[in-house]
C-alpha cells in the first residue's frame, strides 16, 4: 500500500460530504441543499459498500470465521435507499460507516497498519459530523 496516495485519496474523499456545508454558507436554504444533502447521504452509502467490500475480501482470505460481518453495513446501506426520511438515512449511514470502523479495529486490527487505523479513525469522525451537520442544516 501506498501510504500515501491511500491518504491522500482518502482526505479528498471528504469533499463531497462537507459541499453540503459550504453551500449553506453562501446561498439561502433551498431545494438545491437539500438535494445536496441527499446526494451526500447516497455518496456515504457508496463509500460504506466499497469499505464493506474491502473488508470482506480481507476477512475471506484470511480464512475468518465471520467475515459475513463485513455485509452488514452493506445491507443496511441498501434499506436506507428505501427510507424517505433524511434523519433515518443519515442515521443508518453514519451506523454503517461506525461498523465499518469497528471492523477494521477489532476483526482486522492486525492486518491493517497504525497509519491506516489512525485515519479511518479520524475520517469516520469527520464524515458522520459532515453528515450531522448537514441534517441539522436543512
Amino acid at each position: 500500500m501506498n501510504k500515501k496516495k491511500v491518504q491522500l485519496t482518502t482526505y479528498i474523499g471528504i469533499i463531497p460530504f462537507c459541499l453540503p456545508i459550504v453551500y449553506n454558507f453562501y446561498v439561502e436554504s433551498d431545494i438545491k441543499h437539500i438535494n445536496l444533502v441527499k446526494i451526500s447521504l447516497v455518496y456515504g452509502s457508496l463509500i460504506s459498500s466499497f469499505l464493506s467490500g474491502m473488508q470482506w475480501e480481507k476477512l475471506i482470505s484470511n480464512h475468518f470465521k465471520v467475515a459475513f460481518i463485513a455485509i452488514i453495513p452493506l445491507v443496511m446501506v441498501l434499506f436506507q435507499f428505501f427510507e424517505e426520511s433524511i434523519y433515518l438515512s443519515t442515521i443508518i449511514i453514519i451506523l454503517a460507516l461506525l461498523i465499518n470502523l469497528i471492523i477494521d479495529l477489532t476483526l482486522l486490527s492486525n492486518l491493517r497498519e497504525f497509519w491506516f487505523i489512525r485515519m479511518r479513525i479520524i475520517v469516520t469522525g469527520l464524515v458522520s459530523t459532515s453528515l450531522i451537520i448537514n441534517y441539522l442544516s436543512i
